[in-house]
């Protein structure tokens, strides 16, 4: 008998689903010319969800218990009539939903745009010099989803089940069933063969032992479980002084401060520690969000009932704390609230406030502006405070008491306590501690050898002897090494002369600096030099880089390279010359060729760089105001146009020129047959001098416009014109009024001087210089040819007196 009637149970639940299915269809496509194309999505997503659900039904193992499809097909055609009332895809107890369009949803996660500072916060601008903000409003800045209840949370024991909750109902035993129920605007489910069961109302937690209880009375021998599964959606009002108020449709999980979340909170008007919850009329809990955001507390944050109305009031007396605390915000206060109360809001004191009395401005009696301090202490803390007052907390001066400093050229920068009777000789102990903590960087810094080198191939295409044209080989390989070993000092010397105490006149605050002599105090102990420091003192120790000291004080390494018998770098002694430093070196060896020596030095060569970039500025000067008369000289548009051509060729040359660096090399006048370290002069050295003795050539160049452009042999007494007639003469082209010889030791000699100038004598490693004869409409056509041959031989600024 059981089995039968539970086959025709089984029947009549799956004709009645094929029924239901029929009649969604024709209730869904009324529902489609009803309804707008946004609507229409929405039906859609709801009848995917219908279907989808019944053929789980129809799918489920056997005996299961059909859920009676006229409650949940009505349930779910007039949430589709109804979209401000639909929840969202992923369920109503997904995300909070507000009843507007989906891009003005308040749950999408983004910034809400910014409110305008209030009256009052304008007004604590002006006192305090900075906008601060109210208290807890960025907390509301953006809605982030994670404060909406998220799906499949656990359900509290105490749910209170209602219409629209869907249940997940498991059946086994004797009889297996896995059914989902929908409880119906009634408050009821429906099971065939049992009945109606009534669920709204039932806390959670007595949901199960009711429909148990149910459905004994028709079966036996059986176990069950009930899960809720979608819950119900429920609309809320959000008014008063809200940032975004508004009807919206939540979650039946949903608390006050989820609603107020996805509202975006109070605003810049709004209480935050007045917030009702009203239900049926009446207040049923006062929300201060202050609890939650200064103490974690929610115990008034009371779960949301269909209707309900938060209520936000008019903000309440309002107070600014600005200064060193932690949290500078305007606060919202209760009466009589303390200053100590406020303070705390505040987060204290910052760690550097001064915590000896506080400034209190307050408008008195709404007429006039007042200002007191406010003691620290028990008393002053329990000052009440009124609206509109503004209080600061001032910061600690960084003022330090007894003590002294040590700054400058020392290992360590310190600052020490300062007693009766201290003396220099107490900060600074010893020498060492004068040495820098760079200085033992860079001392300790390890280099490896030369080893690294490249390979420079030459091109032999440019030379077309017959001797170059029968060899096969037409380039040939140069290795270059690199040197990875530059002495230099690590770290500028101490000004053992001079170091400094700063002083505060206590009378007038006026700083003043005593001078002493800082090797006498720290390494002869002078009781002279060794002064008695006062508190607030500060020695300042001084290396000789910051100061031009004298020359024979300064620490100096020159180079010697070249045809030097022991090469290399040295340091050069107070008083020590050029011809002491070679002799210290060993002299010279017997191929050195005095004559073209190159002395470098770096102060040299940054006063040849100035004038050089002086001399190119007036050029360029010169250019501009050419360029700016050119309209008013030209008589021809052909002849504005050649002009215009001109100029910018100068402007090539000035940048060709600019391109090329001063070398800083320092003409010694030396005697082509000078020999010896004798015929140097006795030069003073700076540091980085640089002194290179090439080994004597055997050729002299001849380059410009000439027939043959060449390198030859070097012939004793022979002169200018021989080799100019050796490299085939000047060509037709030539300026031959312009010739110059720029000589081995760097000195330019040019024949615009007069005299003989080709019958004088060349000396080996000279080169003769033959310029173009071109139309100079301006000095910088001159340059344009002579910026081409100073680049190509390197000679710098060596030349600038023979281009203008």
């Amino acid at each position: 008998m059981m089995t039968s009637n539970f086959r025709n149970f089984l029947m009549s639940g799956r004709i009645a689903r094929k029924a239901f299915l029929v009649v969604g269809a024709v209730t869904l496509g009324v529902a489609m010319f009803a309804q707008s194309p946004g609507d229409l999505l929405n039906t859609g997503v709801e009848t995917d969800r219908a279907v989808g659900q019944e053929n789980t039904a129809d799918s489920d193992a056997f005996g299961s218990f059909p859920a009676m499809p006229a409650a949940n097909s009505l349930t779910r055609t007039r949430q589709m009539l109804e979209p401000a009332t639909i929840p969202s895809r992923g369920g109503s107890n997904e995300s909070l939903e507000m009843t507007r369009p989906a891009n003005e949803r308040p749950n999408d996660s983004r910034k809400l745009k910014a409110e305008p500072p209030s009256e009052f916060q304008k007004f604590v601008k002006t006192s305090a010099g900075m906008e601060l903000p109210i208290f807890g409003a960025s907390l509301f800045e953006q809605v982030p989803s994670t404060f909406a209840p998220v799906d499949r949370i656990p359900v509290a024991p105490d749910y209170t089940v209602g219409p629209g909750d869907e249940l997940d109902l498991r059946v086994w035993g004797q009889i297996n069933s896995s059914q989902r129920l929908v409880v119906d605007r009634t408050g009821d489910v429906f099971l065939p063969q049992v009945g109606r069961i009534r669920l709204a109302g039932l806390r959670f937690v007595d949901v199960e032992p009711t429909i148990k209880t149910n459905i004994g009375r028709v079966f036996r021998n059986f176990d069950m479980s009930v899960n809720m599964g979608q819950l119900r959606s429920i609309q809320v009002f959000v008014m008063g002084r809200a940032r975004r108020p508004g009807t919206y449709t939540v979650s039946a999980l949903s608390t006050l401060v989820n609603a107020l979340f996805v509202s975006g909170g109070p605003s810049s008007q709004g209480s935050m520690r007045n917030i009702q919850l009203k239900r049926s009329g009446q207040v049923v809990t006062r929300f201060d969000f202050y609890d939650l955001l200064l103490r974690g507390d929610k115990t008034k944050d009371l779960a949301l009932q269909p209707g309900d109305v938060i209520y936000i009031p008019p903000v309440g007396p309002q107070v600014a704390v600005g200064g060193s605390v932690e949290s500078p915000a305007v606060y919202e206060i209760a009466p009589n609230t303390s200053l100590g109360e406020v303070l705390s809001f505040a987060g204290g004191l910052s760690p550097v406030a001064a915590g000896q009395h506080a400034v209190l401005e307050r408008v008195d009696q709404r007429a006039t502006l007042g200002a007191e301090n406010l003691e620290l202490n028990a008393d002053g803390l329990e000052t009440a405070l009124q609206d509109g007052d503004i209080v600061k907390l001032l910061q600690v001066v960084p003022k330090f008491n007894k003590t002294v400093a040590l700054k400058g050229n020392v290992a360590d920068p310190v600052r020490l306590p300062w007693h009766e009777g201290m003396k220099v000789s107490d900060v600074i102990p010893d020498k060492q501690a004068l040495l820098t903590r760079n200085f033992w960087e860079e001392h300790n810094t390890l280099t490896s050898g030369s080893s690294e080198h490249k390979d420079e191939s030459r091109d032999g295409a440019s030379d077309r002897s017959l001797a170059a044209s029968t060899t096969g080989r037409v380039t040939t390989v140069k290795r270059e090494f690199t040197s990875k070993n530059d002495l230099q000092p690590p770290a500028p010397d101490i000004n053992w002369n001079y170091a400094a105490i700063e002083r505060l006149d206590a009378g007038n605050l006026t700083t003043h600096l005593i001078a002493f002599n800082l090797g006498k105090a720290v390494l002869d102990r002078d009781p002279a030099s060794d002064l008695s420091l006062q508190p607030g003192d500060v020695i300042n120790v001084f290396s000789k880089a910051d100061f031009v000291t004298p020359l024979s004080e300064q620490t100096r390494y020159v180079r010697l390279e070249g045809e030097v018998k022991m090469a290399g770098v040295y340091s050069v002694q107070p008083g020590e010359t050029l011809r002491q430093v070679l002799e210290r070196a060993g002299g010279l060896t017997d191929k050195a060729y005095l004559f073209g020596s190159a002395f470098t030095r770096e102060s040299t060569r940054k006063d040849q760089q100035k004038r050089l970039n002086d001399y190119i500025d007036q050029l360029e000067r010169d250019i501009e105001q050419s360029a700016a008369a050119l309209p008013s000289k030209s008589t021809s548009p052909m002849q504005e146009q050649s002009a215009r051509m001109s100029l910018t060729t100068e402007k090539e040359a000035l940048e060709k020129l600019r391109a090329t660096p001063a070398t800083g090399r320092v003409v010694l006048n030396l005697q082509p047959d000078a020999n010896g370290v004798s015929a140097l002069p006795d030069l003073p050295l700076e540091n980085g001098d640089r002194f290179v003795i090439p080994s004597a050539p055997a050729t002299v160049n001849v380059m410009g416009t000439v027939y043959n452009q060449s390198t030859l042999l070097y012939k004793e007494n022979s002169s200018i014109r021989e080799y100019l007639d050796e490299a085939g003469g000047p060509t037709r082209f030539a300026d031959e009024k312009h010739i110059f010889v720029i000589q081995a030791d760097g000195s330019v000699t040019s024949r615009a001087n007069g005299g003989h100038f080709l019958n004088e004598r060349i000396h080996a490693g000279d080169t003769v210089v033959v310029p173009a004869n071109v139309l100079k409409t301006s000095k910088m056509r001159a340059v344009l040819d002579w910026s081409q041959v100073v680049s190509g031989l390197g000679v710098g600024a060596a030349a600038v007196n023979v281009l203008k």
